[in-house]
């Protein structure tokens, strides 16, 4: 990384580097894995994963073993990856999938709708879960408190 003079600030110790937000940033590593420094380029979490995306709400989904979780954008895990799938479908609720099995939670890990559909959609223009179980679906509306 260079700053605006273009004076290095980061050494070219990595892999592929991702573009800094609120002054953290994900990096590949040399052992391909990804980890989250800040501006001086020290790290500034010790777990490395395996891939990760961003999603709209600034967050990141993070993948390591092949299981999901969530980090916030200093790579501070918010939901360790133990999951099979993880989506954040708005600045509070999560659709995951545990034992074969849907449901939704908070980022506290508070269960909204139990493991228990085997599939589940959101809406987020109308904050609407769409749930379907043994072939039978419904909708589900989860008011926020």
């Amino acid at each position: 990384y260079i700053d605006k003079i273009e004076n290095l600030t980061v050494q070219p110790y990595y892999k592929e580097a991702k573009f800094f937000r609120n002054g953290f940033a994900p990096v590949k590593t040399i052992t391909n894995k990804w980890i989250f420094v800040d501006k001086l380029g020290k790290p500034v979490n010790t777990t490395q994963y395996d891939s990760f995306q961003e999603t709209e709400n600034g967050k990141y989904i993070v993948v390591k073993n092949k299981r999901f979780g969530i980090t916030d954008l200093k790579g501070k895990e918010i939901l360790s990856p133990k999951y099979e799938f993880v989506q954040a479908c708005s600045d509070s609720l999560i659709i995951v999938k545990k034992d074969g099995k849907y449901g939704v939670m908070d980022y506290q890990e508070n269960i909204i709708l139990y493991y228990q559909y085997d599939q589940v959609n959101y809406n987020p223009y109308s904050g609407i879960f769409f749930v379907k179980s043994c072939g039978r679906s419904r909708k589900i509306c989860v008011k926020k408190k």
